[in-house]
């Protein structure tokens, strides 16, 4: 990424190669997603307008340029089936009170809107060939769902988000959750992305004075590295219970 010195004027190079320009400004920053082989490229400020573009990890080549609506500071996935976007609660569309959840195949020439509901979404997780994404309606209804291609699925209804940070291994989504069940700790949180029915844990069994409550996965403050801990399913298992 080169940065212009004398006016706000950006550019984006891939491969040695100028992937494009934008307008740099604190709402139009550049953001990218690896998968399925390979980086998809969105900004919103290109001189080009909003622009979605794919390249081969192994080459650097081109494969894909989308066009794509006017989203500010949106969020985005990548898996092996394409690229996801949605409005994050910091940007979005101007005037718009839901936000579309967008999911651009490989070879398409356009964004399909999957679902349009919710005010925002929190994160976005990709994974082979599935999605997760907790959204935000209002500001007390946050609901968490999975998507099999275009196909959704509600996981988990709420009043208060509860996973931070997420990301997906170990063959698990991994998140920081909520630090009030935890008795000011920060926990690490463990959730089953193939079970559909079950909820989210407010139960932290890290500290001896707190009683864990029935739950479908546990919550535990970890002293080391979190990253080190979720890194592989044998270590994940020394911490992690489910019931």
């Amino acid at each position: 990424m080169v940065y212009g010195r004398t006016s706000f004027q950006s550019t984006v190079r891939v491969a040695g190669k100028v992937a494009f320009r934008y307008g740099d400004y604190s709402d139009t920053k550049p953001l990218w997603a690896y998968g399925g082989g390979s980086v998809w490229l969105y900004d919103v400020a290109t001189t080009n307008g909003p622009l979605l573009l794919r390249y081969s990890l192994p080459s650097g080549a081109l494969e894909q340029r989308v066009p794509m609506p006017k989203l500010f500071r949106p969020v985005l996935a990548a898996e092996d089936d394409g690229a996801w976007l949605m409005a994050s609660p910091e940007g979005g569309i101007s005037g718009e009170q839901t936000a579309a959840l967008y999911l651009v195949r490989r070879g398409a020439s356009g964004p399909t809107v999957v679902r349009r509901e919710a005010r925002a979404a929190l994160w976005l997780v990709a994974h082979a060939h599935t999605l997760w994404v907790e959204t935000i309606t209002g500001t007390t209804t946050f609901l968490l769902w999975r998507f099999d291609g275009t196909r959704g699925k509600l996981l988990h209804r709420g009043t208060h988000g509860d996973v931070y940070n997420a990301t997906y291994g170990a063959g698990a989504l991994w998140g920081v959750g909520n630090t009030a069940p935890c008795g000011g700790r920060v926990p690490v949180l463990r959730i089953d992305g193939r079970t559909a029915a079950r909820a989210l844990s407010p139960a932290c069994r890290a500290s001896a004075d707190v009683r864990s409550r029935p739950a479908t996965s546990t919550l535990v403050a970890l002293s080391g590295s979190s990253s080190a801990r979720s890194s592989s399913a044998s270590a994940a298992d020394e911490v992690l219970t489910s019931t």
